[in-house]
């Protein structure tokens, strides 16, 4: 399975062109993001889920957001944006969309074990990997962005 991530770097279109590497955005209470996402079927096609959130409160380590779009719920983030689990007391990377800083043909892996994913499973084993692949013009109702993209 193949999924695609945008990112909208808010920055001007000449310092968007004239960049290298993009890092951690500034992220504040009160900031509001659309994660789109569009994902391969296997034999089916292609799917798209859209999920909107606003940013609760922001400390030195973790960004935490509640769930506008989905039923009302509050988690966290790590700073970069990733997801650490605990699996029998042990913390795991389980979530990292985002490696920054950000360059074009970047890429990372992600590999765990979830222990207890479901009743019906014993384990389940996950291999992501993610690639910088470049710009792509987006339109999202606050306008057109010329959106990084990163294939998953």
């Amino acid at each position: 399975m193949r999924q695609t991530i945008f990112l909208a770097l808010c920055v001007g279109a000449s310092a968007a062109a004239h960049a290298q590497s993009w890092g951690e955005p500034d992220v504040k209470a009160g900031d509001k993001w659309v994660y789109r996402m569009t994902t391969e079927k296997a034999g089916a096609g292609w799917g798209e889920t859209s999920n909107e959130f606003t940013v609760a409160r922001v400390s030195s380590r973790l960004i935490y957001q509640a769930g506008t779009s989905q039923p009302p719920s509050v988690s966290f983030w790590n700073r970069d944006w990733s997801v650490v689990r605990e699996f029998d007391g042990v913390e795991t990377l389980t979530n990292q969309p985002l490696s920054f800083p950000l360059t074009i043909g970047k890429s990372w892996a992600l590999k765990y074990t979830d222990p207890h994913p479901a009743n019906n499973f014993k384990s389940l084993q996950w291999d992501s990997k993610y690639t910088v692949v470049g710009f792509e013009p987006v339109e999202v109702p606050a306008g057109k962005f010329n959106a990084l993209k990163i294939e998953a």
